[in-house]
């Protein structure tokens, strides 16, 4: 092993999170409009805090999801779908790491990374066609009987899970649950780390499907969003495997 060889996951120093309105920021996402003599910072679609209207924030406000500083995200998946796994068998992850992280490093088994649910719930902006909404923990108006109240943009509305849409329905029928690991914690590692977890294939794993009823399944590693004003990352990870193993006792080195 050698970082020459190795795959690196890096971020680069100097960014804040969630960020705040001002010009700068404003001029960055390039979809801000900078009010000069007002201060405030005018974006044409809606987020979190602002969900029946588009977005407009005063100077030094925090931008809330949907208008937020997302560039320091970063993600290293491998597909596993082509694997033979068997309900109830003990497979393993091995790898090992080095470097530096300035925030944890998540480890997962889901049908994605980025988005492990593949789901959203009718309160979710723009989940719902127009003319209904979510109003005092409902959708209002009630839908008539067969009428699918979701926008479509997230899929259909999950058959076997009220009150949510799924992005791969029809063939995904709820939102799908990832099994996360132990987390790399934000440190500095000279040396190399191993990293070994075992793990169980459920029926729940191999309930994650496309839209075409094709197998999704990925095991990678991703940090959230985060500042990167005290440094970067630059994490190293080498020697990755999943293996078949006759017992899945959990042991993190």
């Amino acid at each position: 092993m050698s970082g020459q060889q190795s795959v690196l996951l890096h971020q680069d120093p100097g960014y804040d999170y969630p960020g705040y309105c001002n010009q700068k920021q404003c001029s960055d996402t390039g979809a801000c409009t900078w009010d000069a003599a007002n201060k405030v910072c005018n974006f044409p679609g809606k987020d979190d805090c602002h969900t029946d209207k588009a977005a407009v924030y005063k100077e030094g406000e925090a931008l809330c999801w949907g208008q937020s500083n997302r560039v320091m995200w970063l993600s290293l998946a491998y597909s596993l779908a082509k694997l033979d796994f068997k309900v109830g068998d003990h497979y393993a992850i091995n790898f090992y790491y080095k470097g530096k992280s300035v925030s944890g490093v998540n480890v997962g088994l889901t049908a994605a990374m980025g988005w492990s649910s593949f789901c959203v719930p009718f309160s979710y902006v723009d989940a719902l066609k127009p003319g209904y909404s979510w109003t005092n923990g409902a959708v209002s108006p009630t839908p008539a009987p067969g009428v699918d109240p979701c926008s479509g943009a997230y899929g259909p509305a999950c058959s076997q899970q009220d009150g949510a849409c799924c992005y791969m329905g029809p063939a995904q029928k709820k939102c799908y649950n990832g099994n996360y690991m132990p987390t790399i914690n934000p440190n500095t590692y000279n040396n190399w780390s191993w990293y070994y977890y075992p793990f169980d294939y459920t029926s729940e794993m191999s309930s994650w499907v496309d839209r075409s009823g094709n197998k999704l399944i990925e095991v990678g590693l991703s940090t959230g969003y985060n500042s990167t004003l005290n440094g970067g990352t630059d994490l190293y990870i080498d020697d990755f495997t999943v293996s078949k193993i006759s017992s899945s006792i959990k042991v993190n080195n």
